[in-house]
């Protein structure tokens, strides 16, 4: 189990702002309330010390940072279920979009993270979030075979957590375009044959600006949900940016399988009220790169928005 020292510097490594707390107890064991224990230097650079710093307790949260949560409450509560929550809220106080991921560690601990989306939530929930790493600890520990492997194994196990975060969508739960990539780069380095479909939805500005951003996620979960249906080893979806999906299709037989899969897909998403523009490349005869692939799906996706929405269009130089 790593200590308190040596956790302490993997959060200050990191460079999502992160808040640890402890619980403070009452005279009948019951928590009470949270107190602070310490800091990472992003969170003092995001949040400043004036608001909340080391000592505070999570009651002054309300007043310093915003009622949107129930601080105290949600804490204790994670605390007794072991479950991590995420909430995305707007702080009237600090003025900006947050989301706050908020877990408890095996001694007890709290961990809160919080991660500015107002960009995003101006770009239709655009979820960006870069990759962190954990700076090597080995020429730090000086301790027994046994220890320093118990060490190394939770450390991997935090990075393991923290290239989730990176990796995989919040809202969706799909992978993000940092794995496409990354399948797309081994499917063509194995010589298998790869197309990309870029499916971006119709009228999403439309329904956040009507009805809220709030429809325009229910709209992008539903649709994540129905494409999600048709993934299996030679199809995987991936949450594009903003209101754009990709799809990576190997191993086919023939451009005319890759046209009546968009179209099933398409047809499943009408069906729950969805409509969606989607363009096909090809490699390599559309693009002998990544980016190009990408961007020659995009331009067909476009071209189909174009020509009245709600289709599907090969990719043509043209």
């Amino acid at each position: 189990m790593l200590d308190s020292k040596d956790f302490q510097k993997i959060v200050e490594s990191v460079s999502t702002p992160i808040l640890v707390a402890r619980p403070i107890f009452d005279g009948e064991n019951e928590i009470s309330d949270f107190e602070v224990l310490f800091v990472n230097p992003a969170f003092s650079k995001k949040i400043p010390s004036s608001f909340i710093k080391e000592g505070d307790s999570f009651s002054m949260l309300e007043p310093k940072i915003g009622s949107e949560i129930q601080w105290k409450e949600v804490a204790a509560r994670i605390l007794k279920s072991k479950n991590p929550e995420s909430k995305t809220v707007y702080s009237s106080v600090l003025s900006f979009w947050m989301r706050l991921s908020i877990s408890s560690t095996d001694d007890g601990l709290l961990i809160l993270s919080i991660t500015d989306v107002s960009e995003e939530k101006m770009r239709e929930q655009q979820l960006r979030r870069q990759n962190t790493r954990l700076a090597s600890l080995t020429d730090e520990i000086s301790v027994s075979t046994e220890s320093l492997r118990a060490k190394l194994e939770k450390i991997e196990k935090l990075n393991l957590e923290l290239e989730q975060v990176a990796n995989v969508d919040a809202l969706t739960g799909l992978k993000k375009e940092r794995s496409f990539e990354r399948d797309l780069t081994l499917a063509i380095s194995s010589g298998e044959k790869s197309a990309v479909i870029f499916a971006a939805l119709d009228n999403l500005k439309s329904v956040n600006d009507s009805k809220g951003r709030e429809a325009g996620d229910e709209i992008i979960c539903r649709t994540a949900e129905i494409l999600v249906r048709f993934q299996k080893e030679d199809i995987k979806i991936y949450r594009g940016s903003g209101d754009s999906f990709l799809i990576l299709v190997t191993d086919f037989a023939d451009k005319k399988y890759l046209s009546s899969i968009t179209e099933a897909m398409l047809a499943e998403c009408n069906e729950s009220g969805i409509e969606f523009s989607a363009g096909i490349a090809f490699y390599p005869e559309d693009s002998d790169s990544i980016s190009g692939l990408v961007k020659a799906a995009e331009k067909a996706s476009a071209q189909a928005k174009k020509s009245g929405k709600n289709k599907i269009c090969l990719f043509s130089e043209s």
